[in-house]
């Protein structure tokens, strides 16, 4: 039989409501915080710590009343006891004891959920408003990020820096599921405020600028690039400007279509397997909001290389 070495730490999320709060909102919450403890937590605990989380789950322990209030318990799973014992001396060292208890109210692991919570957040707002910054989110993360980066004994900037690439492209889900575990607090603009420590919250001016739906622009995006390696994958000498396709070393790694703009000779570029040309990548997002080349615009032919 095989055990997991696991540490569960409890935490209280409260919304500082006066009202009751809507059952989908409340479902939506869990389903946003579940997303988050275990796609970004695992790899944000690991870089900040040095020690790898295997992954991370979420339990409901219960809800209050009043303000209301989520108690939950987050599952981080290790590869061996060495691993958890490393975590935890690299957290508190005066935490180890508590650990042989299984549950632990640990704040290098609140601080950690609450800074990816107010970097969706920051990412919700961006996609909604072309690209722009909400100043009350950025004044909320940049407080979250001095307490996380005291918490690791690191430099905000660090801190930040850590966040940044445990989310890496995927800020389309991370903004999505922000808004989710805010959505309890936004029809008053209530504050969140994490295991009772005010300082770890996401302050009602925060919440009020998170959209309530968070959608990403699909339009395509269309770069420019100026003399650059086109290499001729395919052609269709029956259809001038269809059938081609082709690619771009280190800028398009795949084959994909090429359109051929009316000043490019079509029976002079079939000759080549390799021209420098002048074109345009357009891009499309995909689900997890990455950038992806969808097609080539071949603008001008440069120079051809014969093979």
């Amino acid at each position: 039989m095989t055990f997991e070495t696991a540490l569960f730490a409890r935490h209280e999320i409260r919304y500082t409501t006066e009202h009751p709060v809507p059952v989908k909102d409340v479902i939506a919450s869990l389903q946003g915080l579940q997303r988050i403890s275990a796609h970004f937590l695992p790899r944000t605990l690991s870089a900040l710590t040095g020690v790898e989380v295997l992954s991370a789950d979420l339990f409901v322990e219960g809800f209050e009343q009043g303000s209301f209030v989520e108690d939950v318990l987050v599952k981080l799973v290790f590869g061996s006891q060495e691993k958890l014992d490393a975590f935890l001396k690299k957290a508190n060292e005066s935490v180890v004891a508590e650990a042989r208890e299984i549950i632990v109210k640990h704040p290098i692991i609140s601080v950690a959920v609450l800074a990816l919570l107010a970097y969706g957040a920051a990412q919700a707002y961006s996609a909604m408003n072309d690209g722009q910054q909400s100043s009350a989110i950025q004044a909320n993360n940049n407080v979250i990020n001095i307490i996380g980066a005291e918490s690791y004994k690191m430099d905000p900037q660090a801190f930040a820096r850590v966040l940044t690439a445990a989310v890496g492209a995927d800020r389309k889900k991370i903004a999505q599921d922000s808004a989710r575990v805010l959505a309890p607090a936004k029809n008053e603009a209530a504050a969140i405020i994490l295991d009772g420590n005010q300082k770890l919250s996401i302050t009602s001016a925060a919440v009020k600028e998170v959209p309530a739906k968070v959608e990403f622009d699909e339009r395509p995006l269309e770069e420019t690039y100026p003399d650059v390696d086109l290499q001729i994958r395919a052609i269709d000498r029956d259809k001038v400007r269809q059938g081609w396709k082709g690619l771009i070393p280190g800028l398009v790694d795949r084959r994909v279509p090429l359109k051929l703009s009316d000043s490019v000779d079509a029976e002079e570029l079939a000759k080549y397997a390799t021209v420098r040309a002048d074109v345009r990548i357009v891009y499309r997002r995909d689900k997890s909001g990455n950038l992806k080349p969808q097609q080539i615009a071949v603008d001008r032919l440069v120079q051809a290389d014969d093979e």
